[in-house]
């Protein structure tokens, strides 16, 4: 009776497999993201895991925060300042860290809602550059053209994040829900721990490196950044403490990437080019094994070129700017089949894998 139910059982499991494959290859629809009426250009920086989108609308020296969902459409986010701001990150409570433009104070905003910080004793501005699930956001403080990375206490206190050499420029750019946060110490890519201790992730990288810079971290404390040596080649790196540093390399015939955004599976995004200035700048992936571009990744005929990625999220959802038919725009990539497609379709697939057994048995 093993037999006879053998091939469907097979076919299920060949059917399973496809969609695996399906969802390794990555393919995915492109969703295009506007801007908020009366201005002119933007661009999508971040997203959260309920697929919601944040970015910025711009329009001469007019900057505007904005959130997205494809079930309600574009939002503006409020301010109480009256002042210009740029949103900079996205939690899961959909509370954005920005900067307002002109006196650069760090806030926290939330549609209708705008909450501020003073400025930090001794320094004249300040920008928030990340935002955790708690509030808590961190980035820079900054006097005289010299900057200290910061971080943002939900009592509205600040705390001066320490620096490999002293009086160096430091800025922080994401902490993840334990509190680490990731940026750089002078030309050197730096984490800071909860209780603020410092570790040089510079250290790590290979004999001649010149620069580097960490740009995220996810919930497992992953870590990705770049960095280049002194023949400016810029190269990616995703570390976490149990498998240590993966390095990886811009898109065939590209010297330069800059690396965005990492999700919880250790997936990151970013964009490459040619070189620092010249090129077409084109959106990539990296897996852990690949860096493919996502141009591979849509329908030739989309009439899309993927320019660069900002953020992903736990769902495989992409959000960046692009061309539309020769028109510079944001825009939203969904993965086909979608992740709630697959959880239902395997489950209906194994269901039917369990009532074919049990049929088998009773014969």
């Amino acid at each position: 009776m093993k037999f006879r139910s053998l091939p469907t059982t097979l076919s299920v499991l060949a059917a399973i497999a496809a969609i695996q494959v399906v969802t390794a290859t990555g393919t995915y629809e492109v969703v295009q993201i506007g801007n908020l009426a009366g201005y002119e250009t933007g661009r999508a920086t971040a997203i959260n895991s309920q697929n919601i989108v944040m970015g910025n609308s711009f329009s001469g020296t007019s900057n505007r925060p904005w959130i997205f969902s494809e079930a309600q459409g574009m939002t503006s986010l409020g301010f109480n300042f009256g002042q210009e701001f740029t949103g900079t990150d996205l939690n899961n409570l959909n509370q954005t860290s920005a900067y307002a433009e002109g006196w650069k104070h760090g806030a926290r905003l939330i549609p209708g809602q705008a909450v501020g910080w003073g400025n930090l004793p001794g320094f004249t501005e300040t920008e928030a550059l990340g935002i955790n699930d708690s509030g808590a956001m961190v980035g820079g403080a900054w006097n005289q053209g010299t900057s200290r990375g910061v971080r943002f206490n939900v009592d509205f206190t600040y705390t001066l994040l320490p620096t490999l050499n002293a009086l160096e420029d430091s800025r922080a750019f994401r902490v993840n829900n334990a509190g680490v946060a990731v940026g750089h110490s002078g030309e050197r890519a730096v984490m800071w721990f909860a209780n603020n201790s410092l570790f040089d992730l510079h250290s790590l990288l290979p004999a001649g490196t010149v620069w580097s810079s960490a740009l995220d971290i996810n919930e497992a404390g992953w870590i990705t950044g770049h960095f280049h040596d002194s023949s400016d080649d810029f190269r990616g790196f995703r570390f976490n403490f149990e498998t240590g540093m993966t390095f990886f390399d811009p898109l065939v015939g590209d010297s330069y990437l800059n690396v965005s955004g990492i999700n919880n599976h250790g997936h990151v995004v970013g964009l490459s080019r040619r070189n620092h200035s010249v090129g077409l700048r084109e959106a990539f992936i990296f897996d852990g094994d690949s860096v493919v571009s996502l141009n591979s990744l849509i329908a030739p005929n989309s009439g899309w070129v993927l320019n660069e990625a900002s953020d992903i999220n736990d769902n495989g959802y992409i959000v960046g700017r692009g061309h539309f038919q020769g028109v510079e725009t944001n825009f939203l990539l969904k993965p086909v089949p979608e992740p709630a497609s697959l959880v239902i379709l395997g489950g209906g697939l194994l269901a039917l894998v369990g009532r074919r057994r049990a049929k088998g048995s009773r014969r």
